[in-house]
């Protein structure tokens, strides 16, 4: 697991290792992004987009359009207004589509469910990967090669 945060300037950095490690990942690793709101009012509106991208089937193209409009065009995407408008440049999605599913008690309940998630595992800072859902790893050299060795640690624990 992945814990990121739109506004973070580490995770927007880490965003291209994640890539490449996805892609030579083992088969049998289940791997999932969990966005941390960091007290921030305005990740409440990002996470709540990333929610809506991941239920209308358009998650890869609109997360990469938030970081970039975040840290590549320094814009701040902190309302729904603006959040709207990448959704549908980026996936070419209705803006309707966006409107329903984010006011849409499903991805409210994704909201809530991720936000007591982090609360629960007690992650306090971005980027963190999570292996296991016990042994966390922060941001730093060699952090896939940690990552690497502890999915295997847990693959052993689990025979």
């Amino acid at each position: 697991m992945e814990v990121f945060a739109y506004s973070c300037p580490h995770c927007f950095h880490l965003e291209p290792e994640v890539e490449k490690w996805l892609k030579k990942k083992p088969a049998d690793v289940n791997f999932v992004r969990l966005p941390h709101t960091l007290g921030q009012p305005a990740n409440i509106q990002r996470n709540k987009a990333f929610y809506t991208a991941q239920m209308l089937g358009a998650f890869e193209p609109f997360h990469r359009a938030l970081f970039g409009a975040i840290h590549g065009q320094g814009k701040m995407m902190a309302t729904p207004e603006e959040l709207r408008a990448l959704f549908v440049e980026s996936t070419k999605l209705k803006a309707e589509d966006f409107d329903g599913a984010f006011s849409s008690f499903m991805v409210d309940s994704r909201f809530r469910a991720g936000d007591n998630a982090i609360r629960e595992m007690g992650i306090p800072s971005v980027p963190t990967l999570v292996v296991e859902g016990k042994y966390q790893v922060k941001n730093g050299p060699q952090v896939f090669a940690i990552v690497d060795f502890l999915v295997d640690k847990a693959r052993k624990e689990h025979k």
